[in-house]
C-alpha cells in the first residue's frame, strides 16, 4: 500500500523515494519495539485503557500527517507517532486473538 503513495508525493512535493520512505521505516521501527512495552502496560493499567490509549496516539498523528506541505510533517507525526500508536495497538489484537479463536471454536453454528 505505501508504494502507492509514493509515487504521487514525489510528483507533488519533489521528495524522492528515500525521504518519502523514511516516514515508513520509521513507523516499521518503531511497530516492533513497541509490542514488549505495550505488553507491559496492558498487565500494569487494563486493556480498555491502553487500547483508548492506542487510539488517542492514531488521531493525533493522522490530523498531523495531512499537514504535508514539507517534510517533516511526514516523518514526525507519519512515522514516529502511528509507529507508537499502531504499536499499541498491535499488542491489544495478539492479546484478544487467542481467545477469540476459542470462542470461535467452541461455539456452537
Amino acid at each position: 500500500m505505501p508504494d502507492v503513495f509514493m509515487v504521487p508525493l514525489q510528483k507533488e512535493f519533489g521528495w524522492n523515494t528515500a525521504d518519502v520512505s523514511s516516514a515508513l521505516a520509521e513507523r516499521f521501527l518503531l511497530y516492533g519495539p513497541m509490542g514488549p512495552v505495550a505488553t507491559a502496560l496492558i498487565n500494569r493499567f487494563g486493556v480498555r485503557r491502553m487500547v483508548l490509549t492506542a487510539l488517542r496516539i492514531v488521531t493525533s498523528g493522522l490530523p498531523l500527517s495531512l499537514l504535508r506541505t514539507q517534510l517533516w510533517p511526514l516523518v514526525v507525526p507519519g512515522g514516529v507517532v502511528l509507529g507508537i500508536g499502531t504499536g499499541l495497538r498491535a499488542s491489544f489484537t495478539a492479546t484478544r486473538t487467542p481467545r477469540t479463536h476459542h470462542l470461535m471454536a467452541t461455539r456452537a453454528c
